[in-house]
Protein backbone atom coordinates (compact mmCIF):
# COMPACT_ATOMS: atom_id res chain seq x y z
CA UNK A 1 0.00 0.00 0.00
CA UNK A 2 1.17 3.33 -0.97
CA UNK A 3 1.58 6.00 1.98
CA UNK A 4 -1.38 8.05 0.08
CA UNK A 5 -3.50 4.71 1.40
CA UNK A 6 -2.39 4.71 4.99
CA UNK A 7 -4.97 5.73 7.46
CA UNK A 8 -4.08 8.84 9.73
CA UNK A 9 -2.63 7.46 12.83
CA UNK A 10 -3.81 9.15 16.43
CA UNK A 11 -1.49 8.13 18.80
CA UNK A 12 -2.98 8.84 22.27
CA UNK A 13 0.18 8.37 24.94
CA UNK A 14 0.70 9.27 28.40
CA UNK A 15 2.16 8.16 31.68
CA UNK A 16 -0.41 5.00 33.34
CA UNK A 17 -3.40 6.44 35.02
CA UNK A 18 -3.83 9.67 32.95
CA UNK A 19 -7.00 8.81 31.93
CA UNK A 20 -5.59 7.42 28.35
CA UNK A 21 -8.13 4.36 28.32
CA UNK A 22 -11.23 6.50 28.80
CA UNK A 23 -10.13 8.93 26.57
CA UNK A 24 -9.19 6.06 23.88
CA UNK A 25 -13.19 4.75 24.54
CA UNK A 26 -14.47 7.64 23.11
CA UNK A 27 -13.07 6.67 19.58
CA UNK A 28 -14.11 3.14 20.30
CA UNK A 29 -17.78 4.25 20.32
CA UNK A 30 -17.72 5.78 17.11
CA UNK A 31 -16.33 2.56 15.25
CA UNK A 32 -12.46 3.84 15.04
CA UNK A 33 -10.74 1.00 15.20
CA UNK A 34 -8.72 0.91 18.22
CA UNK A 35 -5.71 -1.00 19.47
CA UNK A 36 -5.04 -0.58 22.93
CA UNK A 37 -0.91 -0.86 23.94
CA UNK A 38 0.63 -2.62 21.47
CA UNK A 39 3.93 -1.63 21.75
CA UNK A 40 3.56 -1.62 25.27
CA UNK A 41 2.51 -5.29 25.63
CA UNK A 42 5.48 -6.47 22.93
CA UNK A 43 8.25 -4.69 25.10
CA UNK A 44 7.17 -6.39 28.30
CA UNK A 45 7.09 -9.78 26.51
CA UNK A 46 10.13 -8.65 25.78
CA UNK A 47 11.60 -8.49 29.26
CA UNK A 48 9.57 -11.29 30.18
CA UNK A 49 6.42 -9.48 31.55
CA UNK A 50 2.82 -9.73 30.31
CA UNK A 51 0.52 -12.02 28.81
CA UNK A 52 0.85 -13.68 25.19
CA UNK A 53 -2.05 -12.69 23.43
CA UNK A 54 -2.91 -13.17 19.92
CA UNK A 55 -2.25 -10.08 18.04
CA UNK A 56 -5.14 -9.09 15.89
CA UNK A 57 -4.95 -8.79 11.80
CA UNK A 58 -5.08 -5.27 11.11
CA UNK A 59 -8.58 -4.03 9.43
CA UNK A 60 -7.73 -0.61 8.86
CA UNK A 61 -11.05 0.97 8.55
CA UNK A 62 -11.01 2.97 5.57
CA UNK A 63 -14.65 4.91 5.82
CA UNK A 64 -13.10 7.29 8.62
CA UNK A 65 -9.50 7.23 7.17
CA UNK A 66 -8.21 7.09 10.92
CA UNK A 67 -6.96 4.13 13.42
CA UNK A 68 -5.77 4.57 16.95
CA UNK A 69 -3.14 3.27 19.13
CA UNK A 70 -2.93 3.50 22.43
CA UNK A 71 -0.22 3.49 24.29
CA UNK A 72 0.52 4.01 28.73
CA UNK A 73 4.48 4.90 30.39
CA UNK A 74 5.56 2.69 33.26
CA UNK A 75 4.46 1.87 35.99
CA UNK A 76 7.22 -0.72 37.11
CA UNK A 77 10.30 -1.63 34.80
CA UNK A 78 12.34 0.72 32.50
CA UNK A 79 11.25 -1.17 29.27
CA UNK A 80 7.52 -0.15 30.18
CA UNK A 81 9.43 4.25 29.32
CA UNK A 82 9.56 3.96 25.60
CA UNK A 83 9.09 6.42 22.75
CA UNK A 84 6.10 4.97 20.73
CA UNK A 85 6.52 7.89 18.16
CA UNK A 86 10.55 6.86 17.15
CA UNK A 87 8.92 2.94 16.84
CA UNK A 88 6.01 4.13 14.45
CA UNK A 89 8.85 6.02 12.74
CA UNK A 90 11.40 3.54 12.38
CA UNK A 91 8.53 0.31 11.28
CA UNK A 92 7.90 2.90 7.95
CA UNK A 93 5.05 5.16 9.26
CA UNK A 94 4.86 8.24 7.28
CA UNK A 95 5.68 11.08 9.43
CA UNK A 96 2.78 13.36 7.77
CA UNK A 97 -0.10 10.66 8.82
CA UNK A 98 1.16 9.98 12.44
CA UNK A 99 -0.83 12.46 14.77
CA UNK A 100 -0.48 13.01 19.02
CA UNK A 101 -2.40 13.18 21.86
CA UNK A 102 0.03 13.77 24.91
CA UNK A 103 -1.98 12.95 27.96
CA UNK A 104 -0.43 14.50 31.28
CA UNK A 105 -2.54 14.19 34.18
CA UNK A 106 -1.68 16.43 37.37
CA UNK A 107 1.02 14.69 38.42
CA UNK A 108 -0.17 14.57 42.18
CA UNK A 109 -3.07 12.82 41.00
CA UNK A 110 -1.22 10.04 39.21
CA UNK A 111 1.29 9.44 42.05
CA UNK A 112 -1.93 8.38 44.15
CA UNK A 113 -3.40 6.85 41.45
CA UNK A 114 -0.02 4.75 41.51
CA UNK A 115 0.11 4.17 45.06
CA UNK A 116 -3.40 2.85 45.30
CA UNK A 117 -3.13 0.05 42.59
CA UNK A 118 0.41 -0.88 43.60
CA UNK A 119 -0.63 -0.58 47.09
CA UNK A 120 2.02 1.69 48.23
CA UNK A 121 5.05 0.65 45.94
CA UNK A 122 5.89 3.47 43.06
CA UNK A 123 8.89 3.55 41.85
CA UNK A 124 9.91 7.00 41.98
CA UNK A 125 12.48 7.08 39.04
CA UNK A 126 10.22 5.40 36.69
CA UNK A 127 7.17 8.16 37.56
CA UNK A 128 9.42 10.63 37.08
CA UNK A 129 10.85 9.18 33.68
CA UNK A 130 7.29 8.62 32.52
CA UNK A 131 6.56 12.13 32.34
CA UNK A 132 10.43 13.30 31.07
CA UNK A 133 9.41 10.72 28.10
CA UNK A 134 6.62 12.59 27.57
CA UNK A 135 8.80 16.08 27.06
CA UNK A 136 10.90 14.27 24.62
CA UNK A 137 8.18 12.68 22.78
CA UNK A 138 6.82 16.38 22.25
CA UNK A 139 9.79 17.21 21.39
CA UNK A 140 10.73 14.64 18.84
CA UNK A 141 7.48 15.49 17.25
CA UNK A 142 8.54 19.60 17.40
CA UNK A 143 11.58 18.44 15.34
CA UNK A 144 10.04 15.74 13.21
CA UNK A 145 6.82 18.03 11.66
CA UNK A 146 4.43 15.71 13.41
CA UNK A 147 1.35 16.99 14.72
CA UNK A 148 1.01 16.84 18.68
CA UNK A 149 -1.56 18.26 20.90
CA UNK A 150 -0.40 18.62 24.62
CA UNK A 151 -3.74 17.15 26.62
CA UNK A 152 -4.07 18.30 30.42
CA UNK A 153 -6.47 15.95 32.01
CA UNK A 154 -7.68 18.36 34.03
CA UNK A 155 -9.66 20.14 31.14
CA UNK A 156 -12.69 18.15 31.58
CA UNK A 157 -12.62 18.70 35.23
CA UNK A 158 -13.34 22.68 34.69
CA UNK A 159 -14.89 22.25 30.91
CA UNK A 160 -17.52 20.93 29.31
CA UNK A 161 -16.00 18.05 28.16
CA UNK A 162 -18.46 18.07 25.10
CA UNK A 163 -17.12 21.38 23.99
CA UNK A 164 -13.70 19.59 25.36
CA UNK A 165 -13.73 17.19 22.87
CA UNK A 166 -15.02 18.37 20.27
CA UNK A 167 -11.89 20.93 19.96
CA UNK A 168 -10.14 17.60 20.05
CA UNK A 169 -12.10 16.16 17.08
CA UNK A 170 -11.09 19.98 15.15
CA UNK A 171 -7.30 18.83 15.38
CA UNK A 172 -7.52 15.80 14.69
CA UNK A 173 -9.27 16.38 11.39
CA UNK A 174 -12.57 14.25 12.77
CA UNK A 175 -15.94 15.29 12.24
CA UNK A 176 -17.74 13.09 14.47
CA UNK A 177 -19.89 15.03 17.23
CA UNK A 178 -18.62 14.47 20.77
CA UNK A 179 -21.78 14.56 22.41
CA UNK A 180 -22.53 10.65 20.93
CA UNK A 181 -19.13 10.39 21.94
CA UNK A 182 -19.17 11.51 25.59
CA UNK A 183 -22.41 9.15 26.47
CA UNK A 184 -21.55 5.99 26.80
CA UNK A 185 -24.65 5.01 28.81
CA UNK A 186 -26.89 2.07 26.79
CA UNK A 187 -23.73 0.76 25.41
CA UNK A 188 -21.55 -2.46 26.29
CA UNK A 189 -19.17 -1.88 28.49
CA UNK A 190 -15.22 -1.14 28.13
CA UNK A 191 -13.76 -4.08 27.16
CA UNK A 192 -16.64 -6.55 27.25
CA UNK A 193 -16.98 -9.42 24.75
CA UNK A 194 -14.88 -8.89 21.99
CA UNK A 195 -17.87 -9.29 19.75
CA UNK A 196 -19.73 -6.30 21.03
CA UNK A 197 -16.50 -4.50 20.07
CA UNK A 198 -15.28 -5.48 17.13
CA UNK A 199 -12.75 -2.67 16.31
CA UNK A 200 -11.14 -3.03 19.60
CA UNK A 201 -8.00 -4.54 19.64
CA UNK A 202 -6.26 -6.09 22.85
CA UNK A 203 -2.63 -6.85 23.31
CA UNK A 204 -2.73 -8.33 26.73
CA UNK A 205 -5.63 -8.42 29.73
CA UNK A 206 -5.86 -5.67 31.51
CA UNK A 207 -6.30 -6.43 35.33
CA UNK A 208 -10.02 -5.89 36.65
CA UNK A 209 -8.92 -2.92 38.69
CA UNK A 210 -7.54 -1.00 36.09
CA UNK A 211 -10.19 -0.46 33.80
CA UNK A 212 -12.85 -0.34 37.00
CA UNK A 213 -13.36 3.22 36.65
CA UNK A 214 -13.92 3.47 32.54
CA UNK A 215 -16.56 0.47 32.80
CA UNK A 216 -18.53 2.40 35.20
CA UNK A 217 -18.29 6.02 34.47
CA UNK A 218 -21.89 5.98 31.89
CA UNK A 219 -19.71 8.71 30.24
CA UNK A 220 -16.75 10.71 29.11
CA UNK A 221 -16.66 12.68 31.95
CA UNK A 222 -13.50 13.86 35.14
CA UNK A 223 -13.56 11.98 38.34
CA UNK A 224 -12.86 13.11 41.42
CA UNK A 225 -10.56 11.39 43.69
CA UNK A 226 -9.47 12.06 46.92
CA UNK A 227 -5.56 13.89 47.10
CA UNK A 228 -3.02 11.87 49.22
CA UNK A 229 -0.66 14.64 50.11
CA UNK A 230 2.06 12.81 48.43
CA UNK A 231 5.17 15.19 47.26
CA UNK A 232 6.12 14.79 43.55
CA UNK A 233 9.65 15.35 41.86
CA UNK A 234 9.51 19.41 40.82
CA UNK A 235 10.06 18.10 36.77
CA UNK A 236 7.07 16.76 36.69
CA UNK A 237 4.67 19.75 38.17
CA UNK A 238 7.28 21.27 34.94
CA UNK A 239 5.68 19.23 32.50
CA UNK A 240 2.40 19.00 32.99
CA UNK A 241 2.52 22.77 33.45
CA UNK A 242 3.48 22.86 30.34
CA UNK A 243 1.25 20.82 28.95
CA UNK A 244 -1.63 22.10 30.48
CA UNK A 245 -0.51 25.63 29.01
CA UNK A 246 -0.34 23.70 25.27
CA UNK A 247 -3.43 22.51 25.63
CA UNK A 248 -5.35 25.68 27.14
CA UNK A 249 -3.65 27.09 23.70
CA UNK A 250 -4.41 24.45 21.54
CA UNK A 251 -8.18 24.04 22.55
CA UNK A 252 -8.83 27.06 23.40
CA UNK A 253 -9.55 27.04 26.67
CA UNK A 254 -8.61 27.62 30.53
CA UNK A 255 -7.40 24.81 32.76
Amino acid sequence: MSDAGLPTLVLVCGPCRSGTTAFSHNFNIIGIESHMQPLKSIRRLQAGLGDDVPIPDPILFRDSGHILIKETLGANVPAELFDPVGILLEAGYPADKIVVVGMVREPESTYDSWQRLWNGSVNVEIFQGAYEQMQRIWDRCKAGGIRYLPYASEAIRVNDPVAVLQGVMRFLGLSFQAEAMCDWDGRPLFADDKKLWPNMHFYDTPPPRFIAGVREWGGFRYRHTTREGHEVPGVTRAIYERHRQGCEEALDLRI
